[in-house]
């Protein structure tokens, strides 16, 4: 989730691309940042897609001294909870969808593909959720790690609703809907902007879909950081 001889040092035109050059600048501000002391904030020079939503249908990461930034697209339909996202892991762009379904709400998707277009001459690709997650770190989950494969299930079976309570020992409880997460990789790797359609899924035996999304890719972003 090497090879330790010593090589003569030899750049190549592929590193010097801008995918790499973008890389090498992202770690090294990181590693700045880290001696640092872990600041509270700091500003990635890395790209990443905002969704093309308005205000009240967008779910923003905020970071003192910086304007908050729409990570997620949020839609709501007969009583669930939609949130949608671009991610990279490593150098792989992915598709991040996640349901929050209250109790009394079952839903289940009706195919496990998501189509994408990039760029103005709209290029199309398909995707697919290999399974439905119950933590929040899907990519990790579905592709990676096969410790936490108890926590997966398949792409069609219902998402039953419940509204979970947890009781830390000493601390007030506190609730929350179930949450349901899926990821599906991107290939080959966007260099524009996204235009995303998700499955559609049935509500209680209704079915429904959400929209085409439109996500824009943009550089640079605030992060937080923590330590420890």
């Amino acid at each position: 989730m090497t090879d330790t001889a010593v090589r003569p040092a030899k750049i190549s035109a592929g590193f010097l691309s801008g995918r790499n050059i973008e890389g090498l600048i992202a770690r090294g501000f990181m590693y700045v940042l880290a001696i640092a002391g872990c600041a509270a904030c700091a500003f990635i020079p890395r790209s990443h897609y905002t969704p093309d939503v308005p205000a009240d249908q967008a779910v923003f990461a905020k970071c003192s001294g910086y304007r908050p930034v729409a990570t997620r697209a949020k839609t709501a339909i007969a009583g669930v909870l939609a949130f949608t996202s671009i991610g990279r892991r490593d150098e792989r762009w992915y598709v991040e969808l996640y349901f929050t379904v209250p109790s009394g709400k079952v839903v289940q998707l009706l195919s496990d593909h998501v189509a994408y277009a990039s760029g103005l001459d709209r290029v199309h690709g398909i995707g697919a959720f290999p399974y439905v997650s119950l933590t929040d770190s899907p990519m990790w989950s579905s592709y990676i790690n096969p410790a936490l494969r108890d926590s997966l299930f398949a792409v069609r079976e219902p998402m039953v609703g419940e509204h979970v309570i947890v009781k830390p020992d000493g601390r007030t409880p506190f609730g929350f809907d179930r949450n349901f997460w899926l990821a599906a990789y991107i290939d080959p790797i966007p260099d524009k902007d996204l235009w995303v359609t998700l499955p559609a899924f049935k509500v209680n035996g209704t079915e429904y879909s959400i929209p085409e999304i439109h996500f824009k890719r943009e550089s640079g972003v605030a992060v937080s950081l923590r330590c420890g």
